[in-house]
């Protein structure tokens, strides 16, 4: 599943730049263009798109040049920039795909609490389950976004009123993939128990399970609290 963030086009040059983006922690801007055999001209231009207006890629910091020139700029990969990256992945459960999705991991250790304790899951035996259930939380996040698009296309809504409901998606992002993935595992009979185990000896894992338990549950009051006030039974009036 593509995901329409940028126009897709095949070998296109920002798909292109996230992959070696995805695969390195950070990338200098002077060597893309040698590296994709693109002028340096396009680079700047797709970069400059690519950070601001789409947020998929950041400056992490600028270097004096050692040769006099221009400042070199060294940028690195959002995690809207390597959901989308994923996105463009075929079969994220074969093989290659679970072995591109665990370089990830691996090069991006504090992108995500379930990136972070990876470690956690392959001493417990639960990293075939917990990749399974990552890849799924990636499907339900791209159908979500994707329906988001739909509907926003079918309506004569205004741009800004546009970009604030991705934006308000992006933030959402990392949390919904974390407690996707890392709690609805605890619903499965086969992998609760492993789970629980391992939760408990870590502490951050478990104050964040807590986090989204507290606020179910504080949906869950909400919802009741209309429900009440929707079966109330109008009083008598005084008057």
């Amino acid at each position: 599943m593509t995901i329409k963030y940028i126009k897709k086009t095949k070998n296109n040059t920002e798909s292109r730049i996230l992959k070696i983006l995805a695969h390195n922690q950070e990338f200098e801007q002077y060597k893309l263009d040698k590296t994709l055999e693109i002028s340096y001209r396009t680079i700047l231009r797709k970069l400059e798109t690519m950070e601001k207006n789409f947020g998929i890629i950041k400056l992490v910091r600028t270097e004096p040049s050692t040769k006099g020139g221009k400042d070199k700029k060294i940028y690195s990969i959002t995690l809207k920039g390597l959901w989308l990256h994923l996105s463009e992945i075929k079969q994220l459960n074969s093989p290659k795909g679970k072995e591109e999705i665990i370089k990830i991991i691996n090069l991006f250790p504090e992108m995500l609490l379930f990136f972070k304790k990876w470690p956690l899951f392959i001493k417990s035996g639960l990293q075939d389950e917990m990749l399974g259930y990552f890849i799924e939380a990636l499907k339900s996040s791209w159908l979500d976004y994707q329906n988001r698009i739909g509907l926003l296309h079918t309506s004569e809504m205004q741009r800004e009123t546009f970009h604030k409901i991705l934006d308000h998606f992006d933030d959402k992002l990392e949390e919904f993939l974390d407690s996707h993935t890392l709690v609805d595992p605890m619903l499965v009979s086969e992998t609760k128990e492993r789970l629980r185990i391992a939760y408990l000896q870590d502490q951050e894992l478990n104050t964040f399970v807590n986090k989204i338990i507290a606020t179910a549950e504080r949906n869950q009051l909400r919802i009741k609290e209309i429900k009440s006030c929707l079966n109330e039974k109008t009083k008598p009036s005084l008057l």
